[in-house]
C-alpha cells in the first residue's frame, strides 16, 4: 500500500510526464517515474536516466541530419561550375542558332552582300587613318553605341556580329560589339578600333575575353594552344579560317602586336594571364588560311584539357576531403558516443 506521501509524489511525476510527452513513450511502470518496491528516490533517478537518452538520442539526430546538409551542400558547390558551363553553352548554342536562322531566312544574299560590303569599307578606313589600339581590358574604351560602328554586323540587333569556333579547346562563342564589362560576362568582345571580323588583307580583327570565371570557361583555356591549331569565325554565313602563327604574354600597355599590317589578313585572340593574377596578357594570332570544311569538323588535334578543367579538379578534390574529413569525425564521434562506458558507483 502506498503511503500518503508517495501518492503525491507519484501524482507530481505523471503530470510532469504527461506535459511533456514522456507517458506516451514509456510503458506504466516507467510513466510512474517509481518502481514497486523502490523508493520515491530510486523512481527520479530512474526518470532522469531517461531523460538523459533522450537528449542523447536528439542530439545523435541532430548530428546527423547536420551531416547530411554538409554533404549536400558540398556537392552543389563542386557540381555548380560544371553544370554552370554547360547552361551557359546551351545558352550560346541556342544564340548561335538563331543568328544563323537570320541570316538564311531573313537576309537576302544581295542584303549580307551589301552588309559585307559596309563592313569592308570600314575596315579600310581604319588601314589608311591608323586608329592606336588600346589594352582591350581597359575601362576608358570607345563608346561601343558610337555610329557607324554599332550599326556594322549587328545582325541580331543585339550586338552578336558573329561567331567564334576553337575546337583545339571545344570553345564556341558568340562575338559582340566592345570589350565593355557587360560584353565579357556573356561572351567574346570585338576591341573597337580594330577591324570588322570579315577578313581581307589588311585586316587586323582583336577579339577578347575573360579567363578564370568560375560559372563560364570561355578564354580561360587559350593557353593550351599551340602554333598550327586553326581556329574559325562564322560571319554573314561565310566561314573564315585561321592558323595559330604566333603566341606571346606581354604587358596591357604593350599593344604593337594588334596593329594592323598592310600585308596581312589576322585576328588575334586576347585574355588576361596568368590565371587568378591578371597582370600580363595572353595573345594568340592567327593568320588566315583556305578554309577547309571536314577540318572543322573534325579538327586538327583532339580536345585538350586545359587550365579551367585542371582548376575545377583541384576545387573539387579539395572539396571531397573536406566532406570526407566532417562525414568521418561524425561517424566517429556517434560510435565513440555510443561504446562511453556508464559511471560505476565506486564500492565502500
Amino acid at each position: 500500500m502506498w503511503l500518503p506521501e508517495e501518492r503525491t509524489l507519484l501524482a507530481n511525476k505523471k503530470e510532469h510526464s504527461d506535459l511533456y510527452g514522456i507517458g506516451r513513450r514509456f510503458p506504466p511502470i516507467l510513466r510512474s517515474g517509481v518502481f514497486p518496491h523502490t523508493s520515491p528516490e530510486s523512481g527520479e533517478k530512474h526518470l532522469n536516466v531517461n531523460w538523459e537518452m533522450e537528449e542523447k538520442d536528439v542530439k545523435q539526430k541532430l548530428l546527423a541530419v547536420l551531416t547530411v546538409l554538409v554533404f549536400l551542400a558540398g556537392l552543389s558547390l563542386l557540381a555548380y561550375p560544371v553544370v554552370s558551363n554547360l547552361l551557359y553553352e546551351k545558352e550560346q548554342e541556342e544564340i548561335m542558332k538563331h543568328y544563323n536562322s537570320i541570316i538564311s531566312e531573313e537576309m537576302t544574299s544581295d542584303d549580307q552582300t551589301a552588309e559585307l560590303q559596309e563592313c569592308q569599307d570600314y575596315n579600310r578606313g581604319l588601314l589608311q587613318g591608323g586608329v592606336l589600339l588600346t589594352d582591350p581590358f581597359d575601362k576608358n574604351q570607345l563608346d561601343p553605341s558610337a555610329m557607324p560602328y554599332a550599326g556594322l554586323l549587328n545582325i541580331d540587333d543585339e550586338g552578336g556580329m558573329a561567331y567564334l569556333r576553337i575546337p583545339a579547346i571545344d570553345v564556341e562563342l558568340m562575338i559582340y560589339h566592345g570589350t565593355g564589362e557587360e560584353v565579357l560576362k556573356k561572351g567574346v568582345g570585338h576591341l573597337q578600333g580594330s577591324s570588322l571580323p570579315v577578313g581581307g588583307t589588311g585586316t587586323h580583327c582583336v577579339l577578347s575575353a575573360h579567363t578564370g570565371l568560375n560559372n563560364k570557361k570561355l578564354f580561360t583555356d587559350l593557353d593550351q594552344l599551340e602554333n598550327g591549331d586553326v581556329f574559325y569565325i562564322h560571319v554573314l554565313g561565310e566561314v573564315l579560317a585561321y592558323q595559330v602563327d604566333q603566341i606571346r604574354v606581354v604587358l596591357p600597355e604593350e599593344t604593337e602586336d594588334l596593329q594592323i599590317n598592310a600585308q596581312e589578313d589576322y585576328v588575334t585572340l586576347v585574355t588576361c594571364t596568368p590565371y587568378g593574377i591578371n597582370t600580363h596578357r595572353l595573345l594568340v594570332r592567327g593568320t588566315r588560311i583556305p578554309y577547309v570544311e571536314e577540318t572543322e569538323q573534325t579538327g586538327t588535334v583532339p580536345v585538350r584539357q586545359g587550365s579551367w578543367m585542371e582548376q575545377y579538379l583541384k576545387a573539387a578534390a579539395a572539396g571531397m576531403i573536406l566532406v570526407a574529413v566532417v562525414a568521418a569525425g561524425s561517424i566517429l564521434r556517434r560510435r565513440t558516443g555510443a561504446k562511453k562506458p556508464g559511471r560505476r558507483r565506486r564500492k565502500r
